[in-house]
C-alpha cells in the first residue's frame, strides 16, 4: 500500500485487530483479511473500506451486473457465473478502499479471496441494517432487491 490514504486504512485496519472488534454500525465498515489462494498459494492480506449500499447502490450493482451479462438475458447465464457477476459488480460500487493487489478482482484463479471479502461484506450489510430501524429485517440488501446474496459456492 503505497499511498497516504492507503496508509491510513491499514493503521485503522491494526487498531480494529487489536480490539479484536469489527465495526459493522456504521455506513461505512473497514476490515482485514489474511487468506492463502488454494489454487496459487499465495497468501493475501490487507484492509478494506466498504460502504453499506444506498438505494442508488443497489440501483447501480444491478446495471453493472447487466452490463457484465453482455446483453445475454440472465436467465441464460449459468447462476455460478451470474453469483460472480453480482459479486464483482458489488466490489465495484461498494469498496471505497481496498489494496492494490485487489484493484482487479478478476484477475483471480481461484474463489479464496474473492469469497473472504465477500463474506465481509455481506456481515457488515446484516449488522449496518440489523442496527438500524428495523432490527426484524433479515434479507441483506441485495436479497430484498431480488439478488442473490451469499457466498460464491453455489
Amino acid at each position: 500500500m503505497g499511498s497516504p490514504e492507503a496508509a491510513a486504512l491499514k493503521q485503522l485496519a491494526a487498531k480494529q485487530d487489536e480490539s479484536g472488534l469489527e465495526d459493522f454500525t456504521k455506513p461505512q465498515a473497514v476490515f482485514n483479511i489474511d487468506v492463502v489462494d488454494r489454487v496459487t498459494g499465495k497468501r493475501y492480506t490487507g484492509a478494506f473500506r466498504a460502504k453499506a449500499p444506498t438505494l442508488a447502490d443497489n440501483t447501480t450493482i444491478g446495471l453493472v451486473s447487466a452490463m457484465r451479462a453482455g446483453g445475454s438475458p440472465w436467465d441464460s447465464i449459468p447462476p455460478v457465473v451470474r453469483r460472480r457477476i453480482e459479486v464483482l459488480a458489488t466490489f465495484e460500487v461498494l469498496l471505497v478502499g481496498r489494496p492494490p493487489w485487489f484493484n482487479d478482482p478478476s484477475s483471480f484463479y481461484g474463489e479464496d479471496v474473492i469469497s473472504a471479502v465477500y463474506e465481509k461484506i455481506l456481515q457488515h450489510w446484516h449488522v449496518f441494517f440489523r442496527s438500524g430501524p428495523d432490527p426484524g429485517r433479515s434479507e441483506s440488501p441485495a436479497e430484498q432487491s431480488g439478488g442473490e446474496a451469499s457466498s460464491l459456492e453455489g
